[in-house]
């Protein structure tokens, strides 16, 4: 009877240690456990990475640079480019400052060396019945000129020089500038807008006139229109 009890009681042993050793799986980790879990986002977090999308694009569009358009000779002429930029959607603002304006072409005979040189060309011209040449002051850059007339053309310009020619002198063609008020149009143009276009800002009769289109001074920068 005792050795009955005794086989039974080292079966139950034995039977108890395979199941706690042998046929136990073994336990995964903590990273295998959780490696193929899908990833959960809250709602808002995706809300607020749309929202910031949203403002960084209307940011980019909203920021703007200021250009300048001129130099204009005379307030009625930028008057007149200020009112065809607004027909193209813009809105300049229109400010005065000291520069040159351009004031026609010069023709003149330059590279005089001597009074007496400068005194013979006048004579030469006072012959041929140009009465509107003037001796030019002396000039530590350019020397002993003679002014032989100033022309808002450039074709009349070259009809005088080629007199000139003919009476044995060597004639230039610059034009010529004087101080005075000159007017520029400001206004903002978008980051995702090209440089303003300055076609027909001119009259086909403003010869000699060339635009530009700059960055605005600073101090017009932050007043310049939005």
């Amino acid at each position: 009877m005792k050795t009955a009890v005794y086989i039974l009681l080292f079966a139950n042993l034995a039977f108890f240690a395979w199941a706690s050793w042998i046929d136990t799986p073994p336990r995964p980790t903590a990273a295998q456990s959780i490696a193929n879990l899908p990833q959960l986002a809250l709602a808002s977090d995706a809300s607020a990475k749309t929202q910031n999308a949203t403002v960084a694009a209307q940011t980019k569009e909203s920021v703007t640079r200021c250009v300048s358009v001129g130099p204009f000779n005379t307030g009625e002429r930028a008057d007149a480019a200020d009112a065809l930029l607004r027909e193209r959607g813009l809105e300049p603002k229109q400010r005065e400052e000291q520069g040159e304006t351009w004031d026609g072409y010069w023709v003149y005979v330059g590279g005089l060396r001597t009074a007496f040189e400068q005194a013979r060309v006048m004579h030469a011209l006072e012959e041929a019945g140009l009465n509107d040449a003037r001796v030019m002051p002396d000039s530590d850059a350019a020397g002993r000129r003679i002014s032989v007339g100033l022309f808002s053309e450039r074709i009349r310009a070259e009809r005088r020089a080629r007199v000139l020619q003919r009476l044995g002198l060597k004639p230039e063609i610059g034009e010529r500038r004087v101080p005075g008020a000159v007017y520029w149009l400001d206004l903002n143009l978008r980051a995702n807008e090209s440089a303003v276009s300055v076609a027909g800002l001119l009259s086909p009769e403003e010869t000699g006139v060339r635009l530009e289109v700059r960055t605005c001074p600073a101090v017009q920068s932050a007043s310049a229109p939005g």
